[in-house]
Order: C-alpha cells, then structure tokens, then sequence
C-alpha cells in the first residue's frame, strides 16, 4: 500500500513540478542572464503595473458583487430559489466567447449598444463611443465579471451552512439589516471570502484572455501576454519569458501565505450546532440583482454572438435582416475549425480518464491517510501548485519540457493531454474529495469486516457512494477543458488546434462572423458534456459544484 502511495506522489510531482523547475532552470541558464534582460526591459514597470492594476481591480469587483450576490440568493423567496442557479451559469459561457460577445456590444465605432447610445442627445454626431470595450478599466470590469462566479460559489455555500439563529438573534435584539449583515454574517463569512479572495486573485495575475484580445489596442500589456509575445516573435526569447513567469509563482505563494494568516484558526468561525440549518425569510428585491447579473454577464454577449454569428458581415447595425446560417456551414467545412472541435473534445476526455483515477487516489489518501501524515501533507501541497500557478507559465513549462528528447512532444496531442491533466488535478481532486469528506467510516469498515479487499472496497463502495462527486468533477473539468485558451495557446502546433485556438486564429483574420458561430458551437459542446457528466453522477452531481 505504501509503495502505491509512493507512485502516486511521484506521479503528481513529475506533472505538476517538471515544467515549473523547467522554466526556472530556462531562466536561470547563462548566469541568469535573462532576468538581467527583465530588469533591463524598458517596459517591465508598465507590464507590472498592469498586471497589479488588472488583478486587484478585478478582484474588488469579483468579490463585492459575489458577496452581494450570494446575500441576495441566500434571501430568495423558496418558489425563486431556481435563481441561486443563475450567478453560476456564464460559468458555461467560455471566457473567449464572453470577451469577443463584448467586443460586438462595446466596440467604439460599430459596438451595438455604442450604436445605440449615439442615439441619445448627449452623444448624437459622435462616430465613435462612447465606451470603448478597449480600454484598461473595460479589460478590469470584463474580467471581474468573469470572476464574480468564483467568489459566489465559495460565499453561497457557506451561507447556506451558516446557523440563521445568530441572525435571528441579531434582529430579537434590534439591530439593523445591514448591522446585522456587519456584525454577524461577514465575519462568519471570512474564511469563505478569503478562500475566494486569494483564488481570484491568483486567476487575476495570471489572466490572458481580456488582455490579449483586448488589450492590443492601447498597448495593455501583462506578464501573460508578455511572456506569449516574447515566444512568439523572432528571434525567441525563451529565458526571458521564463523570467518573466517567476513574479506570477511567487505571487502565488505569498498569497497562499496570506490567505493561512488572514484565516487562522478556521474552528473560531464554526456556527453550527447540530440543528438544522435555516434560510431567512424571503426578500422581494433579492431577484432584481441576480437578474441584472445575468443579463450583464451572460444574455447580453451571448445574444451579441448569435446575431454576428448570423449575419454576411459584422456592421453594428441591428437588423434581422439577411440572416442566414452560411457561418456555420463554412465553419463545419473548415478542416482547422473541425479539427479543433475534435482535438479540443477528445483532448478533453482522454485527460479527464486520465485524471480521474489519480483525483480519485489521491482524495482517498488524503481523506483516510495510510501513508504517513508527512506524505500525507506533501501531496495536499503538489496537488495544489496547479491551482496557485497561471495556466500560461505551465503552457510555456510544458512547452519546453516537452520539446526535447527524449519525450519531444511537442506537435502531438499528447503534450496538450499532459498539459490539461496537470491543470485539472486540484480541480478534479477538490471535487472528489468534498464527497469523500462525508462519508463515515462505518462502510469501510463493514467491507474490511466482510473481508472485502482494497480494489473490491473501491468497486462495490466507494465508486457507487462518490459518484455524484465523480460527476461533479467530470462536468467541472471538462468544462475548464473546453474552454481552456492560455495553456493551449503555447502548446498547440500547425497540426493540433483546438477551439480556442482557432477562434483567436479566425479573430485575428478578421472574419468575425465565424468567429461568433464558432463561438456558439463552443458554448453547445461546453453544455452538453456537462449534460453528460450529470447524467454519470446522477441527479446530486450539480449539488457538487
């Protein structure tokens, strides 16, 4: 048993580790010549203050809407709960297709509701704006609404685990509503908004998407995008991209560091007392905010990119005429588009049945031990690099890991295989392991009674007993998968495209009717795997998520 715990870290460590020690010896090569090249950047103060700037703006925006948010889910009236479900849908619209959505609504000469807005006294005679979906504080407010998910996920959760007698003890004594929501709720809130803090925080620093679509513009340019073009241009600057992917992993410690202090000892924020959790009384303005968030984030682009996805031509006007359905004719003919809706779909399911098993083994030893608590605490932590680290400094690790002999990679599907199992190990192990988590001891014990083995325990008992969390864990992965831009733009070649990388391919051509279709048809393969991954779990598969 020990030797198979062995492998397993082993494992891990080899997947999550190798492109990050890759990267650093990239860097450190040549007497470290390349972070001499960094600091000698004319550029590195501008590109730091726009990730800084980038990342806790979007995370100020994420986390008082997410709270705000959660607040006023948590206070629906029960005919209205199917709302709560409304914050976590544009998690299913890809963040490519949320931006390039905005992108036909706010761009400042043909933008739809530009347009519209040229119409009002204030800015009628004016060509242009007047916003524009290309500037810093457009690029901060797009991403912290893609964000604001994350944060409501983490607080509606631990809302609906919060006793609603301190509340209510609260309001006996006369305190106000937002004396109450003060002195009561938030601080029961804190390890929540922590959590939910310092991940988006890490998802701010290490954002792509916004900025390389957008931020070409004006010259907004990141630690992302900066490592992407010192790749990309000729001659390559592989050391100084890798160095300029050493401030987003110690960032990512720090924050892990912070998070650990800002939280403390978690048991002082324990509310329950063995009783059975209350909801408030229902509020008739709580459906107006969650409403209006899913309007803004997710209606409003998506209703942008049908109606480009149905036009000869993008011009701004809105108009239903001409509409036709030739983009996604063209775009099911296109071998590129075809193949990176293949490549994207099988790419995804092999790596989720390859990460499955290793989720599954290692939320098992970290529930029930077996293996020492030292191997124990040294798997919690290499399962959790992934999460702290942005997915384009694993892209750029995996692209020079996998680039030489002797496992040259790079050009197959294997390396964008290995790439997405290395992503999705916290996710899918997180998944897993919040079943595990509930599940008592008795079954086990009853199957080593009735002298079970290990593999026939885990056959007849655990897999049937975790399967909603199995489920749970497939739906979240694979919509990661599908959608996944930053990683897959370093490590796809001529011959592997995947979704993404073929939209941001047709973006930069100019056809951005097949873009909008193409789009789409991301967001319809997105909704029926995670159709398909509840079906697996069951009918409890979405109470995971």
């Amino acid at each position: 048993m020990v030797v198979s715990w062995c492998v397993l870290i082993l494992v891990v460590a080899f997947l999550v580790l190798s492109p990050i020690i890759r990267l650093q010896a990239t860097a450190l090569g040549d007497g470290a010549s390349a972070y001499g090249r960094l600091l000698s950047s004319p550029d590195l103060g501008k590109v730091l203050w726009n990730s800084f700037f980038l990342a806790v703006g979007s995370v100020v925006f994420a986390v008082l809407v997410g709270t705000g948010l959660a607040w006023y889910a948590y206070q629906l009236k029960p005919k209205l709960r199917w709302l709560s479900l409304v914050p976590i849908l544009p998690l299913v619209l890809p963040p490519i297709a949320s931006i390039i959505g905005w992108v036909f609504l706010l761009s400042p000469t043909v933008g739809y509701i530009n347009t519209l807005l040229r119409f009002l006294p204030w800015w009628t005679g004016d060509r242009q704006g007047p916003l524009n979906v290309y500037s810093g504080w457009s690029i901060v407010l797009l991403t912290g609404i893609n964000l604001t998910a994350f944060v409501y996920l983490y607080v509606i959760t631990a809302l609906r685990n919060m006793n609603a007698e301190l509340y209510e003890a609260a309001d006996v004594s006369g305190a106000s509503g937002f004396m109450r929501f003060r002195t009561v709720v938030l601080p029961l809130l804190r390890p929540s908004i922590a959590y939910a803090t310092v991940l988006v925080l890490l998802l701010g620093f290490g954002q792509f998407t916004a900025p390389l679509l957008l931020g070409r513009q004006q010259g907004f340019d990141v630690i992302t995008t900066q490592m992407y073009k010192l790749i990309q241009q000729f001659p390559i600057d592989i050391g100084q991209a890798a160095a300029f992917g050493s401030p987003l992993i110690v960032a990512g410690a720090l924050l892990l560091v912070a998070q650990r202090f800002t939280i403390g000892d978690s048991s002082r924020f324990v509310s329950q007392t063995g009783k059975q959790v209350r909801s408030m009384g229902g509020s008739s303005f709580a459906p107006v905010p969650i409403v209006v968030f899913g309007v803004i984030a997710l209606l409003l682009p998506l209703l942008a990119l049908v109606h480009v996805s149905l036009l000869p031509f993008w011009s701004g006007q809105l108009s239903l005429a001409h509409l036709t359905t030739a983009n996604y004719t063209l775009v099911f003919h296109s071998p590129q588009a075809l193949n990176g809706i293949l490549d994207s779909v099988g790419a995804s399911a092999i790596a989720i049945a390859i990460v499955l098993p290793i989720a599954f083994a290692a939320a098992m030893l970290l529930r029930r031990g077996g293996a020492g608590r030292r191997r124990k605490v040294l798997l919690d932590v290499l399962v959790a690099v992934p999460l702290v680290t942005p997915a384009v400094v694993f892209g750029a690790g995996i692209l020079f890991s996998y680039n030489a002999p002797p496992l040259q990679l790079y050009g197959t599907l294997a390396v964008i295989v290995i790439a997405y199992v290395t992503l999705m190990i916290p996710h899918a192990t997180r998944m897993i392991s919040s079943g595990v988590l509930t599940l008592g001891e008795q079954y086990f014990e009853a199957a080593r009674v009735s002298g079970a083995g290990t593999l026939r325990t885990t056959l007849r008992v655990s897999l049937p007993l975790l399967r909603p969390s199995i489920g749970g864990a497939v739906a979240i992965t694979f919509v990661l998968l599908t959608q996944e831009f930053a990683a897959s733009l370093f490590v796809r070649s001529a011959s592997t495209n995947l979704m993404g990388t073929v939209i941001y391919d047709f973006w930069d051509a100019g056809t951005f009717p097949q873009v909008a279709a193409l789009a789409i048809v991301m967001c319809v393969v997105t909704a029926v795997g995670v159709g398909l991954a509840f079906l697996l779990g069951g009918s409890r598969a979405f109470d995971r998520l």
